[in-house]
């Protein structure tokens, strides 16, 4: 293992020309790369910044990405957030880098990404602080993790434990030419591990924050073969696609993480396009796990990552046979084995050395793994259990509905309800909606109806059904 500024170094004096990050706003060479890292490096080092210092990022990748890696030459531990997002108990940060001031964030404390940080940055020495951790046991970044309960939880990685992650391949190496366009926020754990395994390799790390034309034009141009997303990402991908007439052929492979596709997004694209569609299964906890081939209709199951051992349990936490729905738990060498200052979830999650993921489903005798919803999820209605995700499932085959949401909604007595989120375009109909529904599902009733702009998500893409249950309950 070598340091970051080795690694740096190496790739700027083999190939400097070569493009090291590219995420539709900027181009940045290795040398590029190199040079900007250890200048970001010297500037924070002299506005305070010290080994130890936990900081929190919220910026565009490209600028992220530079600044990750310079805090990293520092010995500091980071962090990501979105620009909008409240600071959590668990992680309290020392610093704040940001391109605006935050109303919950000392100003003391405050980065401000400004011209004049700019100029500092362009004209310093390329001096570099002799602070790496070269024992790589020094946190470097910490990965939130929030599930489908939308109450983050933080898992905390020095470099020596980042490392077997990099070098175990993932579904997306093997497929097409082994480049592929990431559409993940950069401050999920997949995008900032799969931008350091590209530095570790020498290979570019492509990424897109929006879902805009530019990204049929970036496929063409860098001639990417495989794009990554979560389900709503994907879905607005093609959106875009069936707007300005684009096609993806077989020589294309769609990669969806962070949540299981729904019927009708893979009906939408095997209807419109000819190109392969894999389902990757993991988690920021564990990472790759295992994958499938849902080009076709009536999938197999998942296929095990051969590093991994999947267990199908009863409630007593003994072992099922084939075929039989069970909870699962996960043993994966390089798997995380707790959470940040949370001793009650990491007794929930992390036993005996295995992850419980709150996934639930089945192994087959051939070997393959088929999820079928989500332990933690589970509604109790007076007795009566619901999996959202299948509710999810029937609302979105519904005309007009874009994008959906179940989740559950005490009345004034306390009581749960079924209450569902909905994004829906001009084709929607009501009453027709909740007809259909009553046909196709009679173990519960429907009893709210909430038009949104958006559904709440995590930056893998997973629903956070009980922010939603927290927004709708006080009204």
């Amino acid at each position: 293992m070598i340091s970051v500024h080795k690694r740096l170094e190496f790739w700027a004096g083999l190939k400097p020309n070569e493009l090291a990050f590219v995420d539709g706003k900027k181009e940045i060479t290795f040398a590029e790369l190199h040079i900007h890292t250890l200048q970001v490096a010297t500037i924070l080092n002299e506005l305070g910044i010290r080994r130890g210092d936990l900081v929190c990022t919220m910026l565009p990748a490209y600028l992220d990405w530079p600044i990750v890696l310079a805090l990293q030459i520092l010995g500091a531990t980071s962090f990501a957030k979105p620009t909008t997002a409240n600071f959590d108990s668990y992680a309290e940060p020392r610093w704040l880098i940001a391109s605006k001031e935050h109303s919950q964030f000392s100003t003391q404390n405050t980065i401000v990404l400004n011209e004049k940080v700019a100029e500092k940055v362009n004209d310093a020495k390329l001096f570099v602080p002799e602070v790496e951790p070269h024992n790589f046991t020094q946190p470097i970044r910490l990965s939130s993790t929030s599930g489908t309960t939308g109450e983050s939880k933080y898992l905390r990685y020095s470099a020596a434990e980042m490392h077997p992650r990099l070098v175990t391949p993932s579904g997306v190496n093997f497929l097409g030419n082994g480049k592929f366009l990431n559409l993940m926020l950069f401050g999920a754990a997949q995008s900032y591990n799969w931008a350091h395994r590209c530095l570790l390799e020498g290979k570019t790390f492509f990424m897109s924050a929006s879902t805009n034309e530019s990204n049929f034009e970036y496929l063409q141009k860098y001639g990417i073969e495989t794009v990554y997303g979560s389900p709503q990402q994907i879905s607005a991908l093609l959106e875009t696609a069936d707007k300005f007439s684009h096609s993806l052929d077989e020589k294309y492979n769609l990669v969806i993480g962070g949540s299981a596709p729904s019927g009708k997004l893979l009906s939408k694209i095997r209807e419109k396009h000819k190109c392969a569609i894999y389902n990757s299964h993991g988690s920021a906890e564990t990472g790759f796990i295992s994958m499938c081939d849902l080009t076709v209709e009536n999938s197999p199951g998942l296929i095990i990552h051969p590093n991994s051992v999947v267990q199908i349990l009863d409630e007593n936490d003994v072992e099922f046979g084939f075929d039989r729905v069970g909870y699962i738990r996960y043993k994966i060498p390089h798997a995380s084995n707790s959470y940040l200052n949370n001793p009650e979830e990491t007794k929930k999650s992390f036993k005996d050395g295995y992850f419980y993921s709150g996934d639930m489903g089945y192994k087959t005798k051939d070997g393959r793994l088929h999820i079928t919803g989500r332990s933690n999820e589970v509604i109790n209605f007076g007795g009566v259990k619901i999996n959202p995700e299948q509710v999810d499932g029937l609302v979105l085959a519904e005309t007009g509905v874009q994008d959906a949401a179940s989740f559950a909604l005490d009345d004034e007595s306390g009581i749960p309800k079924l209450a569902v989120a909905l994004v829906v375009d001009h084709e929607f109909d009501e009453t027709a909606f909740l007809s259909s529904l009553k046909a196709k599902f009679t173990r519960a009733v429907i009893a709210e109806i909430f038009k949104v702009n958006s559904i709440p998500r995590n930056p893998n893409g997973k629903i956070l059904r009980r922010e939603l249950s927290k927004k709708f309950s006080s009204k």
